[in-house]
């Protein structure tokens, strides 16, 4: 469970002792939050993992045609999830239209959300 941040303990809740707004957010032109930036260990992490960044599109890759070798219906579904995380890494992922009444909230009812995370699950 996450704490508030305008009520998180002290030493976390003023970083830097940067202020915070009514709505426990910093405060835009005052100290920073992170004056250090991101901790090194992450951006070893990051460079780490790059490294590996064409080994993993081949495996995708592999995977992706050894699936559809002898297509089978968990095979096939290999494949396309292989062939999906390829495209969306080349190309990035496609744009979602929404839809509404601009500066209102989009509702949607039980059926829609249902129907939503069919479509998202891949079963539609």
């Amino acid at each position: 469970m996450s704490e508030d941040p305008a009520t998180a303990p002290e030493s976390r809740a003023t970083a830097g002792n940067a202020p915070r707004g009514e709505d426990g957010r910093w405060i835009a032109g005052g100290p920073s939050p992170n004056p250090g930036g991101r901790r090194n260990s992450v951006r070893e992490a990051q460079d780490e993992a790059s490294q590996f960044s064409s080994e993993a599109i081949g495996t995708l890759v592999d995977i992706m045609r050894w699936a559809m070798a002898k297509p089978t219906i968990g095979r096939v579904r290999e494949a396309r999830h292989a062939a999906v995380a390829i495209l969306d890494r080349a190309h990035g992922k496609p744009a979602q239209p929404i839809s509404g009444v601009p500066g209102q909230p989009i509702e949607l009812g039980g059926e829609e959300v249902l129907g939503l995370l069919k479509k998202i699950a891949g079963e539609e």
